[in-house]
């Protein structure tokens, strides 16, 4: 999971850029990226940092939050809220890792990030509400 993780996170970067950043040569980062080897604990943390994301991310252990893999929990209905999120991003071209890539947030303004904390802190809050 970690190689296929790496060669996604990495996009059209260069193994080149991204072994310089971490501070190892290519050859290193490009076995990873091939599965011949695993980083040690040091290493993950600084991709981990690198990627902004987390190890639990890099090693494939929070699968489910990334929107083409999020299971239905409402049955396979077409209409469930989820199906119906995840066409609206389809729809916008939105996939799942940019979504995720909270880096093109940045193109927001900053009113329009506001709304969007807001409505996300909004959200949050009747979630809680509907749980108890």
């Amino acid at each position: 999971m970690l190689s296929k993780r790496l060669k996604l996170l990495r996009g059209s970067k260069t193994q080149n850029e991204v072994a310089y950043a971490l501070g190892i040569s290519r050859a290193r980062y490009s076995h990873y990226e091939n599965d011949h080897v695993e980083p040690d604990i040091q290493l993950l943390i600084k991709m981990a940092n690198y990627f902004n994301t987390t190890i639990d991310d890099l090693l494939g252990n929070k699968a489910d939050l990334y929107l083409g893999e999020i299971k239905p929990q409402y049955g396979t209905n077409q209409e469930s809220p989820v199906n119906e999120i995840l066409d609206l991003l389809n729809k916008h071209n939105v996939n799942a890792m940019s979504f995720f890539d909270i880096k093109k947030w940045e193109a927001l303004k900053p009113e329009q990030m506001r709304e969007l904390v807001n409505y996300f802190n909004y959200l949050v809050q009747q979630a809680k509400e509907n749980v108890e």
